[in-house]
């Protein structure tokens, strides 16, 4: 299946004529975050895209087919208070209908060591980094065939490596996902899992390319590069 872009305007970008295919992994990147977060939710279906991105030539804004299909985390809000299988698994069925693999979150629970990330008290308290863990859990457990993931290392530090690493084979993961579109800002450590990478640039324009194969210059210094 495709996703098929065609004269997408938001925010200062346009999108002519863009296809992102089954199969394949995509980046976004902007120095524009807020760019790149709008551009992941048109894509997720959530923002509306005045019928210009379709699949099956039905646009995704708010299509219901197409939700079941996805899952669209942003790594940095709190969709559950909780490590509580039975509880995950309850609330996730009554509110997206689809199936949890409980056996998949709890071996992800222990090998991301999201435990010591919890507090247990009278209630569930979740640090920023378990947070973060528990979103990539959730989301590894839920049955659906593309992901699209904003902030997905936010609160990991640069130094664990290992960690990272985890994270973003999770992310890019072919044999669960059949599309993975990532927000991958100031993650260079995932573009040799991208097939292509997205640019929303500095004028206007968007390209994509080929990450591991074509050659490309990212500058701080607007006036020079652009004279």
């Amino acid at each position: 299946m495709e996703i098929i872009i065609k004269d997408l305007i938001f925010n200062k970008y346009k999108i002519s004529d863009l296809t992102l295919s089954d199969g394949f992994s995509y980046g976004i990147i902007a120095k524009d975050h807020i760019g790149t977060e709008k551009l992941l939710k048109i894509l997720a279906g959530i923002n509306d895209n005045h019928n210009t991105c379709t699949l099956n030539d039905k646009t995704i804004f708010d299509n219901n087919e197409y939700f079941k299909s996805r899952i669209y985390l942003d790594f940095l809000q709190k969709y559950f208070n909780t490590i509580d299988v039975k509880t995950l698994n309850e609330d996730i069925n009554f509110r997206y209908n689809t199936f949890f693999n409980e056996k998949e979150y709890k071996r992800l629970v222990n090998e991301l060591g999201i435990r010591a990330e919890t507090k247990i008290t009278n209630k569930y308290e979740i640090s920023d980094i378990g947070n973060n863990l528990n979103n990539i859990a959730i989301s590894s457990a839920l049955d659906a065939k593309r992901i699209i993931a904003v902030n997905p290392l936010e609160h990991i530090d640069k130094n664990k490596n290992e960690l990272r690493e985890k994270i973003i084979n999770l992310l890019i993961n072919r044999k669960k996902y059949d599309m993975m579109i990532i927000d991958a800002t100031n993650i260079k450590e995932l573009y040799p899992y991208l097939d292509y990478l997205i640019i929303l640039g500095d004028y206007n324009e968007v390209i994509m390319i080929k990450p591991n194969s074509d050659k490309f210059i990212i500058s701080d210094d607007y006036l020079s590069l652009k004279n």
